[in-house]
């Protein structure tokens, strides 16, 4: 406990950890002293943890936000910068149109603590694909795709192959 300014009538009580803590004051006016005690409860401030997973989502799409620790997971307070409102809950499943921050907080009496993450929107990928052309029955045709970082072709039965950026279809 750290008493500032020491030997004064009013000062400031700094306590170093949780726990209980007695504090008494003895005020003497000539040679009549008086003691007073106090009792304080000093509680730990909660701790949170907060992930979004994933932290980067394309529209439409979902990242879930996850919080452990603090007093209960009923005991969350949630703020977002935009859209809609999180209820009391410790598992968030949130679908931004636009990056948004999320802020957690919990409580304890006396004491409220608060984590922010960030779910970024990442612009969705304009997609091509060519040649848009017409062929024969039993022929095949090269597909050449570009715009994204993977690719998932399909009806793949028709398809060399059914990922990559270039395909060889047969379609029947």
């Amino acid at each position: 406990v750290v008493f500032t300014p020491p030997n004064s009538g009013t000062t400031s009580i700094s306590f170093t950890a949780p726990g209980t803590y007695t504090v008494s004051l003895t005020a003497c006016q000539g040679t009549v002293c008086g003691t007073a005690t106090s009792s304080i409860q000093v509680i730990a401030t909660p701790t949170i943890n907060f992930t979004a997973s994933p932290t980067v989502v394309c529209t439409p799409g979902s990242s879930t936000l996850t919080v452990t620790g603090g007093a209960s997971p009923t005991s969350y307070t949630w703020t977002t910068s935009q859209g809609p409102a999180i209820t009391n809950t410790n598992i968030a499943i949130v679908s931004p149109t636009s990056t948004t921050n999320y802020t957690v907080l919990t409580s304890v009496p006396g004491c409220t603590t608060g984590v922010t993450s960030n779910v970024s929107v990442a612009p969705n990928p304009t997609i091509t694909v060519t040649p848009n052309s017409s062929i024969c029955n039993g022929q095949t045709i090269n597909l050449v795709s570009g715009g994204g970082a993977t690719y998932t072709w399909s009806p793949a039965a028709t398809l060399n192959t059914a990922s990559g950026p270039n395909v060889i279809a047969s379609p029947t």
